[in-house]
């Protein structure tokens, strides 16, 4: 299932939120492609640009997990977050 996330009035967003956004789209592209190399280089390059941002931290540390255990043949690509 997708997630959206309201970024703002088309026209009114910044180039860079933009841009960020399309990061974290591919970051995620590639989470779901099971390319953990490339999603967890995705996602840290993320965090170098928004420290705090805590749904890249969740993934980049699926990523870890998942790279140690890797996630049954039916797995979804989803993130299962158990908190807000």
């Amino acid at each position: 299932m997708p997630v959206f996330e309201l970024l703002g009035r088309s026209g009114d967003v910044p180039q860079e939120v933009l841009s960020y956004a399309d990061r974290f789209g591919e970051a995620v592209a590639a989470f779901q492609r099971r390319e953990w190399l490339d999603a967890s280089a995705r996602f840290e390059a993320c965090l170098q640009l928004r420290p705090d941002d805590l749904a890249a931290r969740h993934y980049a540390d699926a990523v870890r997990r998942l790279e140690a255990a890797a996630p049954p043949a039916d797995w979804s690509g989803a993130l299962e977050l158990t908190e807000k």
